[in-house]
C-alpha cells in the first residue's frame, strides 16, 4: 500500500459526517492491530465479501495487493461464501435447541476449508464472518482453531474489532445510494 490515499480511504471519503467514526475506525484498524497486516486484510476482505459490500471488498483487495497473493484472496472469498452457508445452518440448528438436530449430519460440502493456502488467514477470515453472523457454534469452533495456531485472545479480540468495523463500513456505504 502506498503512502498516498488508499483505495479504502478514497471509497469512504464521501461518507457523511454522521459516519465519520466508521471512516476513522476502518483506516485505523487496517493500519495495525495485534494481528499481522496480511491476516488483518484477509479478514477484512472476507467480511466485506460476507456482507455484500463489493466496492469495499474491491478497495480492500487493491490495498492488500502487496500483502495477499491471489490464492489468499480467493481463500478469503471462499471463507465468506462457506460461512454464508454454515452460519445459517449451525446458528439455526442451535436456535432450534433440539438434541435430535445436533445428532444429524450436516451433509454440506466444505472441502475448501480443509486445505487453504494459509490456515491462520483462513480461520481468521471465517471467524470474522462468524462474528458478523452471530453464530455461537461457528465462533467457538473457529476461535479454538485460531488459538491452536498460536493466536492469542488479544489477537482474536482484534479480529472481532476488524469484523465489526468492516461490517459497519459496509452499512455506512449503503447510505450513499
Amino acid at each position: 500500500m502506498s503512502t498516498d490515499t488508499s483505495s479504502v480511504e478514497a471509497l469512504l471519503a464521501p461518507l457523511p459526517d454522521a459516519c465519520k467514526d466508521l471512516r476513522l475506525n476502518l483506516s485505523s484498524i487496517l493500519r495495525g492491530t495485534s494481528v499481522d497486516p496480511a491476516t488483518t486484510y484477509c479478514t477484512a476482505l472476507a467480511v466485506a465479501h460476507f456482507v455484500g459490500a463489493t466496492a469495499l471488498a474491491d478497495a480492500i483487495r487493491a490495498d492488500s495487493a502487496s500483502l495477499l497473493n491471489d490464492d489468499e484472496a480467493a481463500d478469503a472469498q471462499a471463507a465468506a461464501a462457506l460461512m454464508g452457508m454454515t452460519t445459517v445452518y449451525y446458528k439455526s440448528r442451535g436456535l432450534l435447541g433440539k438434541a435430535d438436530y445436533e445428532q444429524m449430519r450436516p451433509s454440506l460440502r466444505m472441502n475448501r476449508m480443509m486445505s487453504p493456502t494459509s490456515r491462520v488467514k483462513y480461520e481468521a477470515a471465517a471467524f470474522g464472518c462468524a462474528a458478523v453472523a452471530g453464530c455461537e457454534s461457528c465462533l467457538k469452533s473457529h476461535e479454538a482453531k485460531l488459538l491452536e495456531t498460536g493466536m492469542t485472545e488479544s489477537n482474536v479480540h482484534d479480529l472481532l474489532r476488524i469484523a465489526a468495523v468492516v461490517n459497519g463500513a459496509g452499512i455506512a456505504l449503503g447510505t450513499l445510494r
